[in-house]
């Protein structure tokens, strides 16, 4: 569920976090930017076939076919890599095969579907047809179990990552669905996650790097593929590489990390050490402009999707330039507030 009210003490914190903050922020940013121009929407609002209601996650497979967990109507849809329907799974309930708030998605080498299911604290996975094929993870928060888990993904040896959002860890289960290992603690220090927010989204790359987006913090963080913290980058504001609630990660085959920046209307584009490249999207109704951006993906030739919640779609964006790189000197920022800040800040 999500809410229009920002909670009292959510407001005095994020206000005193953000007038600390007068430091200067040395970066490297590219002389050329990676633009991007809307290609293309796909689906509509409502419950029909090819229809969305507050999507939530959005993940490819290795045939283009674009996979969407669909939320407000607890299942999954499959479009094709033209954007037609292709089939629907999953529904409202608490059995096998059933959902309560999909959230995030990912998709496997053999095109099997990772579906978080947050109202049932556990994650599902589907078959390549759509069919069950067994959950795992149950609620609570000691070893292999989750609470609220959102965000999803899938390595190259078939691990599962999940952001186990109230318990402000990711946990790691294996190919198997056993458990294998969790990391992150409470805190808004170098690797750690904090407790008033949850983390919501996680990517891995092709080394095996996890990148989680911390949305109170308002960064993504990164570990090794040993669980270990190597760097965080973001910082809570509306300019270009700050971060005000971001929600889901993605990895590009070149290391180019996506974060859609929920209450900022955008995605936002990092280098693979972190620094900003661009972003895409703003706020709004039309082709090319998000509300509440969730889930996001990259396909192989660097098209990225967008799952559009408030406007009920997923948004296609096309790369028209490469990046190079030069140098930047961000300059120190105070407690900035208008009317980008003062939108309306959204809980799950």
């Amino acid at each position: 569920m999500w809410s229009t009210r920002i909670p009292l003490f959510v407001m005095i914190r994020r206000a005193i976090g953000m007038a600390l903050l007068g430091v200067t922020l040395a970066a490297t940013a590219p002389a050329t930017r990676a633009d991007y121009t809307y290609r293309s929407q796909i689906g509509s609002s409502g419950s029909g076939n090819g229809q969305l209601s507050r999507p939530d996650g959005v993940a490819l497979d290795s045939s283009g076919n674009v996979f969407v967990s669909d939320a407000g109507n607890s299942r999954v849809e499959e479009f094709n890599s033209a954007g037609a329907f292709v089939r629907a799974f999953g529904s409202a309930g608490s059995g096998n095969g059933q959902l309560s708030g999909s959230s995030g998605v990912a998709v496997d080498g053999s095109g099997n579907v990772f579906v978080g299911d947050p109202g049932n604290s556990r994650v599902e996975e589907f078959n390549s047809a759509g069919a069950f094929v067994r959950a795992f993870g149950s609620a609570g928060s000691g070893n292999g179990q989750l609470s609220t888990p959102y965000g999803v993904a899938v390595d190259g040896s078939g691990n599962v990552f999940v952001a186990d959002s109230f318990n402000n860890r990711v946990v790691e289960f294996n190919s198997a669905g056993a458990f294998a290992r969790a990391f992150s603690s409470t805190g808004s220090g170098n690797g750690q996650l904090s407790l008033l927010d949850f983390p919501r989204g996680v990517a891995v790359d092709g080394s095996g790097n996890a990148f989680i987006s911390d949305s109170f913090n308002n960064r993504v963080v990164e570990f090794n593929s040993v669980g270990a913290f190597v760097r965080a980058f973001g910082i809570p504001n509306l300019g270009d590489g700050q971060l005000f609630d971001p929600r889901d990660v993605a990895v590009d085959g070149l290391g180019n990390v996506f974060v859609t920046d929920l209450n900022n209307n955008r995605v936002v584009e990092f280098t693979s050490t972190g620094t900003f490249v661009t972003t895409i999207g703003s706020f709004g109704s039309g082709n090319g402009q998000l509300s509440l951006p969730r889930g996001v993906a990259v396909d192989g030739s660097g098209n990225v999707f967008v799952a559009d919640s408030i406007n009920n779609r997923i948004e296609v964006f096309a790369p028209s330039a490469v990046p190079e790189p030069s140098s930047l000197v961000l300059a120190g920022l105070g407690a900035v507030v208008g009317t980008g800040w003062a939108r309306f800040r959204c809980r799950a």
